[in-house]
């Protein structure tokens, strides 16, 4: 009885973990996404000389300066 309550812990836990790592790269992938749709418009609309792209903090968005 010991055994399977021990078992059924570590699995709980090996899917909580799994989950928030899916989680997290979802959301990474998410900010990736947005940061190329934000940096294509950004040369778009100030063509490709003379652009900063600068970035706060690692979940932030950029933004671009000319």
């Amino acid at each position: 009885m010991k055994n399977k309550r021990m078992l059924f812990i570590a699995v709980l836990i090996s899917m909580m973990i799994v989950t928030t790592g899916v989680i997290f790269f979802m959301k990474l992938t998410n900010t990736h996404q947005a940061n190329q749709s934000i940096i294509e418009e950004c040369f778009a609309d100030f063509g490709e000389e003379n652009v900063v792209v600068t970035k706060g903090n690692f979940w932030s968005s950029v933004s671009c300066e000319k």
